[in-house]
């Protein structure tokens, strides 16, 4: 809730694009707002026995909007209701419970009010109005952190080398879209791939060494999900500088059984 922006108080729904009985799906919706104006929503089947209550009842119908990075633009996220006794509820499949009940034993005698008011704090300040910590960023983990620029801090990079990285395998490992071989070092995960007929001609990719220069070599899903990596390949020694290796894929069974963990060679 901390996390709405935007608020739309709406004073009717256009029937005709209700849902039939039973559906549960997310439909396109005119409504028209509180000031006369009139918007297209994307609303789901669960809210609108609540709504209509609401109506029923002379109560405020608030629709919190979803953020339209992450979610389909003009997508309702949840609906408020404010009753006119300043009562609030959440219809819709479970929201009163996941939403209300734990704000209610948070705020308290005041919880109605307190979330009755909330449509009418400004963006950015609601986590004060509701009294909620921003929750702290979680501590990076190199056993899932893929080391680029665009994602990850620069603390984290500014220690390291780039380097660049030649693979040529023996042959492709299965069918060859099954996996991908990526190389990493403590800090996380570099490039990756595939473990084709391709990569017999040999691939270049770009990676990051630590002080130590070590660089291990992995073989993963065809999707490189580093956070269930299959096994590791090998380990080799850049110097910092960049090198070419090959993988002896011979050593990896079509299944991805690996037999050994010394499949990689420096290439002079």
């Amino acid at each position: 809730m901390a996390a709405t922006t935007e608020w739309v108080a709406v004073a009717a729904l256009d029937t005709d694009q209700r849902p039939a009985e039973g559906e549960d799906k997310t439909t396109d919706v005119k409504v028209r707002t509180v000031d006369g104006g009139e918007e297209k929503v994307r609303l789901h089947s669960s809210f609108w026995p609540g709504i209509e209550w609401a109506f029923a009842h002379n109560a405020t119908v608030w629709l919190a909007m979803a953020d339209p990075e992450l979610w389909i633009p003009n997508t309702v996220d949840y609906v408020m209701i404010v009753t006119e006794a300043r009562q609030v509820f959440f219809p819709g499949d479970c929201l009163d419970e996941v939403l209300r009940v734990p704000l209610r034993e948070a705020l308290g005698t005041e919880a109605n009010a307190v979330l009755a008011g909330l449509p009418e704090v400004a963006p950015g300040e609601a986590r004060a109005y509701l009294g909620i910590e921003k929750p702290a960023e979680p501590e990076p983990d190199p056993d899932r952190t893929i080391l680029n620029p665009d994602d990850v801090d620069a603390s984290v990079l500014d220690p390291l080398t780039p380097i660049g990285v030649n693979i040529t395998t023996a042959g492709a490992i299965g069918d060859g879209i099954t996996f991908t071989i990526c190389t990493r070092i403590p800090a996380g995960w570099n490039d990756c791939i595939m473990a084709d007929e391709r990569a017999t001609e040999g691939w270049n990719i770009s990676a990051y060494v630590d002080d130590t220069g070590e660089l291990e070599f992995w073989l993963l899903d065809a999707d490189a999900n580093v956070s269930k990596p299959i096994g590791k390949l090998g380990q080799v020694s850049t110097g910092g500088k960049g090198i070419k290796v090959l993988v002896d894929t011979s050593g990896v069974t079509a299944d991805g059984t690996i037999r050994s963990q010394d499949l990689v060679q420096l290439v002079e």
